[in-house]
């Protein structure tokens, strides 16, 4: 089993940090996937446990279950398809910090871990997430604070 976690800080209150993770129709609006839909909405909230959310462009998309879904503190994901993994999860939680005198930030951690079944595309998928996860969390700190401002 590989994990890779990804840390960032947002400049931005965790409902505005929240309001970026938790829609998966907008990503699109911040985030590198150009197609972001919802394939089927969750059992209480459209976003919520049960949604399955489907990213990317053509000709490769992702799609993926959302298994955990507390606002505002976490939002927690399987890969249905898309990728040549196993077991994959992700759990991306928001904590709320207090920054400068007067001000509060988000913490977000984005963490993944899965296995890969070829043994010469474990180096290159590793590569990969690294770069997608860092790029999703530096994006959605800029994107908060843009909204938070």
């Amino acid at each position: 089993m590989t994990t890779i976690s990804i840390s960032g800080q947002a400049d931005a209150p965790i409902e505005v940090v929240w309001s970026l993770v938790a829609d998966a129709r907008n990503y699109s609006s911040w985030a590198l996937p150009r197609s972001t839909t919802l394939e089927r909405e969750g059992a209480l909230t459209p976003d919520g446990v049960g949604a399955i959310r489907r990213f990317g462009a053509w000709p490769v998309f992702s799609r993926e279950e959302v298994v955990v879904f507390e606002p505002p503190q976490q939002l927690s994901y399987v890969l249905l398809s898309g990728l040549p993994v196993r077991n994959y999860r992700a759990d991306v939680e928001l904590r709320e910090v207090v920054a400068s005198p007067g001000g509060v930030s988000t913490a977000v951690s984005w963490t993944s871990s899965y296995e890969v079944p070829r043994r010469w595309l474990r180096r290159p998928m590793q590569l990969f997430l690294n770069l997608i996860l860092k790029d999703f969390v530096r994006r959605l700190a800029k994107e908060a604070a843009k909204r938070a401002a």
